[in-house]
């Protein structure tokens, strides 16, 4: 008994401290997950069976061809929702772009919150094909169509929430990330039947800005200015009660650089471009349709209206010859434009820029030039020097002098060259100096050529006079020198209609200079010519008289040059050479042709006048005959020949 341990019972305080341990961890480890479980599963219940949730349907297209822009915000917005976890995943890669990018896949699902309510986001993409129907005359009938929408599903509680606050919120957001890394958007129309048509975009991937544009710099600021001005005045259109839109008409010769323009104006605005082609619509209601469906902050762009519909170019077409529809809307008018342009239906967009393109101003309707339509006119012109040197800097990197560069800029002035051509010429050769003597030889050529194209004549006497008048004008010092009157005369002489008078004109418009036709038995006395008599018409080219102005040309024209007592050009009968000018100018005919050999041996043998040949065979318009029709000419023009040889022989037509 006495080795038996006593043990004190413990004192009440440290039983309730053990018991309130005990308590803790058992509730820590075992009540409180298993009072969660229950919790959740009868909330998951309630919810179930108690909750009202709403669904949303946001789908790309509002009606036909109207492109929804809630849908165009959710497909940004909603790429940063795309859960780390998604098993599938669509990746694709533009064009010069080095990042991938994550397009949905259909029934893609995305969690979002806002102010505590619970947002669940789905994708989905259905394609619909039109079953084909041999019975009618439509090319679309067998056109697949795809139809994407986004689901939006919350409770009911928070409709207001979600329709007043966070799809406002959504849109604020896309414009912020728009703005961010701004993509411009070029747009086009796609038919998808016989009665749906709507917009389609690409990225507009062309590099063409204010810098690279060769056109007059003058020009230049002046349009950056006005677009400039344009995009900060909404309040001021808002005050004068006008729609807030700006219309440009770019006209000039093809190659000129309206297109690189209107690219620039959309990369400097970052504005996407709708590039309309009204051969693509009926009627005035497709028209208004798609034109209701493009975006503000945006390019509208017409290009070439000149060679649209005829009743687009002019309201007078609607009266000659054109079926008048039997129901209001059913054609494509210049009304139905004009009423978009300057009518009610321009005030349904803000911040638009409408831009027509055209070969030929002259060809479009006056309605159409008036300001408030096309509030600014841009004339597109050949190649200046300045523009050459935009264009030396693009692809030569010269962007300052160069030894050559005083040579271009005097062809330049003399020749009309685009843009587009000068630029081919410059991408030759990646050595400056080789592409820059390349265009001094193309731009002389050019100047050669189209200085006396028209001119049936000689190809070396056609050279030889172009010499001759190029060594005239830049010889001002040297006749100073010499103590000569600063003038050149020349004699054209040769039988009627051998092209004096074209040779004349090729002259003027070469050189620029005006012609005074100067007839002398219009003339009474010697006074009024200054004087009549041959000693003082001879006075006036050599004499005293020739002094008093400088840098003239005299040029006498005569079918008998053994009865006249200068550079003497001998204007003969047709040649061959000439013949296939004739043959170029008029019917387009410019390499060689399996009945031309046998044109050549006859005009060698025979005496036949340019003028004869051209009113017998060119003064009908062959432009609108094909090509087919050259072997019947060529055959006519052989035995032409042939009987005019024959009477040549037997001298009995001379």
């Amino acid at each position: 008994m006495d080795h038996m341990i006593k043990v004190t019972p413990a004192c009440p305080s440290n039983m309730v401290a053990y018991l309130i341990l005990v308590w803790s961890k058992a509730m820590e480890y075992c009540l409180l997950p298993t009072i969660r479980f229950l919790v959740s599963v009868l909330d998951g219940f309630f919810i179930r069976f108690l909750s009202k949730p709403v669904t949303l349907q946001i789908e790309e297209y509002h009606g036909t061809s109207t492109r929804n822009k809630v849908y165009d915000a959710l497909d940004l917005y909603l790429k940063d929702k795309i859960s780390p976890s998604a098993r599938l995943l669509k990746v694709a890669q533009a064009r010069k772009e080095t990042n991938f990018t994550v397009q949905f896949s259909n029934n893609q699902e995305f969690d979002d919150s806002y102010e505590g309510i619970q947002l669940k986001w789905k994708f989905v993409s259905v394609s619909k094909n039109f079953k084909y129907n041999p019975t009618s005359s439509s090319s679309y009938n067998s056109v697949p169509e795809k139809k994407q929408y986004f689901e939006l599903v919350f409770d009911l509680r928070h409709k207001e929430k979600v329709m007043n606050s966070y799809l406002p919120y959504v849109m604020e957001r896309f414009k912020a990330m728009k703005e961010e890394g701004k993509v411009v958007k070029l747009h086009t129309l796609v038919r998808l039947d016989a009665f749906k048509i709507r917009w389609e975009a690409i990225n507009l991937e062309h590099p063409a800005t204010f810098e690279t544009v060769a056109m007059d710099p003058e020009l230049k600021a002046a349009v950056v200015e006005d677009l400039d001005r344009f995009v900060k005045r909404k309040e001021f259109y808002q005050r004068v009660g006008r729609a807030w839109k700006r219309g440009y008409l770019l006209y000039g010769p093809p190659g000129t650089g309206k297109s690189s323009l209107i690219a620039a104006m959309a990369n400097y605005l970052k504005f996407d471009v709708f590039d309309l082609q009204l051969t693509h619509l009926k009627t005035d209601m497709e028209l208004r349709k798609v034109l209701l469906a493009t975006t503000n902050k945006s390019i509208l762009v017409i290009e070439d209206i000149d060679c649209s519909q005829p009743a687009v170019q002019d309201r007078k077409q609607n009266n000659y010859g054109i079926k008048k529809p039997e129901f209001e809307g059913n054609q494509l008018t210049l009304s139905g434009l004009l009423n978009f342009t300057d009518g009610l239906w321009s005030s349904c967009g803000e911040e638009r820029i409408i831009v027509f393109t055209t070969n030929h101003k002259s060809k479009l309707d006056s309605a159409l030039l008036r300001s408030g339509r096309m509030d600014m006119h841009i004339h597109m012109s050949f190649c200046t020097y300045e523009g050459f040197k935009t264009l030396a800097c693009n692809y030569l990197k010269i962007c300052g002098t160069h030894p050559l560069y005083e040579k271009i800029e005097t062809l330049l002035q003399k020749t009309k060259a685009t843009p587009a051509q000068v630029a081919e010429e410059l991408m030759k050769s990646e050595e400056a100096e080789v592409a820059l003597q390349g265009l001094i030889t193309f731009l002389e050529e050019k100047k050669n050529n189209a200085s006396t194209s028209g001119v049936p004549m000689d190809l070396e006497q056609k050279r030889t006079v172009l010499d001759d008048l190029d060594m005239f004008v830049e010889s001002k010092e040297y006749y100073q020198r010499v103590g000569w009157a600063w003038k050149r005369g020349y004699l054209l002489y040769g039988p009627p209609s051998t092209e004096k008078s074209p040779l004349v004109a090729a002259m003027a418009n070469y050189l620029k200079f005006d012609v005074y036709d100067l007839h002398l038995s219009h003339l009474k006395t010697d006074l009024e010519l200054r004087k009549l008599t041959l000693s003082d018409l001879l006075n006036f080219t050599d004499g005293l008289w020739p002094s008093c102005e400088e840098e003239r040309t005299v040029v006498f024209t005569t079918n008998h040059k053994s009865k006249l007592r200068t550079l003497h050009i001998h204007t003969s009968y047709c040649t061959y050479e000439g013949f296939k000018t004739l043959a170029s100018s008029y019917l387009k005919i410019y390499e060689y042709h399996p009945l031309f050999e046998e044109i050549k041996t006859l005009l060698e043998k025979t005496k036949v006048t340019h003028a004869l040949i051209t009113r017998e065979y060119f003064d009908i318009s062959f432009n609108s005959f094909p090509l087919t029709t050259v072997a019947l000419f060529c055959s006519n023009m052989l035995e032409e020949l042939g009987f005019i040889s024959n009477c040549s022989t037997d001298n009995s037509l001379l």
